[in-house]
């Protein structure tokens, strides 16, 4: 009687880790990554003069 529900909780576990393992082999948390800057500064500052400029909100209401 214990056999069939033993393998139906390896099976449900299973199911819970084995795609966990997975996902941290193949994908890595961000408080991982170093510091350093994703993108290099002249790229940044390109991409900084590209952007046009926010518009100022007037004060009246």
């Amino acid at each position: 009687m214990t056999c069939p529900y033993s393998t139906l909780v390896a099976a449900i576990i299973g199911t819970a880790v084995i795609p966990t393992v997975i996902a941290n082999r193949f994908f890595l948390s961000r408080h991982r990554l170093p510091k350093t800057a994703a993108v290099p500064p002249v790229a940044g500052e390109k991409a900084a003069r590209l952007r046009p400029p926010l518009r100022q909100q007037s004060s009246r209401l």
